[in-house]
């Protein structure tokens, strides 16, 4: 505090300067009323017609000082008062307080966790995080992902998706508070050395104990493996191409080498309107990282729908090209029909569903007719049951023939996948 404005001061003696700026500050965004409390025995409580008197005044803020001035009230009540309304209403409540010269409070965290860990009320997929940090001025909050900022997210507060990938995640929160140029109070607190600007960020977030135990998984994820699968192609596009129709198959001892080595898996366990799967996200993994092991490049996707079930064979097939070795895993609700299986996304309709609300195993051969792999291994994971008898008998139109062998592959005859 300056000589002139000690914390004993009473409201309604504040200099002309700092009444002026104070009643500004107060009538910013209608400040004022937030400060007003319901509870009538409260020094701060306002009848009807004292509120509605005030509500009327040209400079409700002026006219408000003076009020609790007469009420007794000082520069440290009310700086007490406003202290425990930020918590409530934020950085609206830091102007009063720098007209009124608080002092600067560098962050500190709140408490020991840093980030609070909590699953959101009526809604078991989602996780909040809240981060615990105070200071003056009020806290600005940026949340970070693999030490990225996250667009909008700047509250105290994270909702995310309690998904299979979240115990991966690499979740911070980054906390600073800071008076702000430019303003009648600035000059004050930037001035001969003294500390401003304070930052903290707090540790990573560690989501396993919060891990869906249903393996759920986010759109986010499915973006990103998506992401990851575009990123295979780059490389494919970039790479020299081997050729493997130069190898003598009659000389024993010819080593099988793949040009390269890809694989694509996926998992439908969370069915909008079926019941839902309990182990394919789990058996995925486990594929997933035996085929990684075999120096496969792997892309794994979880509940897809048709149009995403569509989109990603097409895209994969972009990958089979000569003397390479290819691996499709298909896990989830399914069905045969004539011959012919079909696999089921997972906005599949609960009845009366139909091939036109499957991916056709004849459609993803003919989508891939053109390329002929070294290794093209197809593995479905797939009830068989039978659709209903008026979908049996109707006319099925092959649109390609390929022939499809399922196997498991065991001892040295497994070298292959190896090579």
């Amino acid at each position: 505090m300056t000589n002139l404005l000690k914390l004993s001061t009473n409201l309604s003696e504040l200099p002309f300067n700092v009444h002026f700026q104070l009643s500004n500050s107060l009538n910013c965004g209608d400040i004022w009323l937030k400060i007003i409390d319901n509870d009538f025995r409260d020094i701060y409580h306002l009848s009807p017609d004292e509120l509605d008197r005030i509500s009327r005044e040209r400079n409700p803020g002026s006219a408000l000082l003076r009020y609790w001035g007469n009420r007794g009230q000082t520069v440290c009540d009310l700086l007490k008062r406003l202290q425990t309304l930020s918590k409530i209403h934020g950085h609206c409540m830091d102007a009063p307080q720098l007209v009124l010269k608080r002092k600067f409070a560098p962050l500190i965290w709140s408490r020991p966790e840093q980030v609070l860990i909590s699953p959101v009320e009526n809604d078991e997929l989602l996780i909040r995080l809240v981060c615990h940090a105070k200071g003056f001025p009020y806290p600005h909050f940026q949340w970070m992902y693999e030490d990225r900022d996250i667009e909008g997210e700047s509250s105290n507060t994270l909702i995310i998706s309690r998904c299979a990938c979240s115990a991966k995640n690499v979740y911070k929160c980054r906390v600073w508070n800071e008076v702000e140029d430019g303003m009648e109070y600035s000059q004050f607190y930037r001035s001969n050395g003294k500390q401003f600007r304070s930052e903290l960020i707090s540790d990573v977030v560690d989501l396993t104990p919060y891990k869906s135990g249903g393996d759920w998984v986010c759109d986010r994820c499915k973006q990103e493996q998506i992401a990851r699968l575009q990123k295979i192609m780059d490389e494919d596009d970039q790479a020299p191409i081997h050729s493997a129709t130069g190898c003598d198959l009659n000389y024993k001892d010819e080593e099988l080498v793949a040009a390269d080595k890809v694989a694509l898996i996926i998992s439908n366990c969370n069915y909008e309107y079926l019941p839902d799967l309990i182990t394919p996200h789990c058996d995925a993994e486990t594929l997933a990282q035996g085929v990684q092991e075999l120096k496969y490049k792997t892309v794994t996707l979880g509940d897809l729908n048709l149009e995403e079930m569509q989109f990603i064979v097409k895209e994969y097939k972009k990958l089979l090209g000569d003397g390479v070795y290819a691996i499709f895993y298909f896990v989830g609700h399914g069905f045969e029909a004539n011959g012919q299986c079909y696999l089921l996304p997972v906005d599949a309709p609960a009845e009366d569903y139909s091939p036109e609300h499957c991916l056709s195993m004849d459609w993803v051969l003919s989508i891939w007719q053109d390329h002929v792999p070294a290794l093209n291994l197809m593995l479905l994971d797939v009830c068989r049951k039978f659709l209903p008898l008026v979908y049996l008998y109707r006319p099925v139109h092959i649109i390609a023939a390929f022939k499809l062998t399922f196997f498991s592959i065991v001892g040295e005859s497994a070298s292959r996948l190896e090579k």
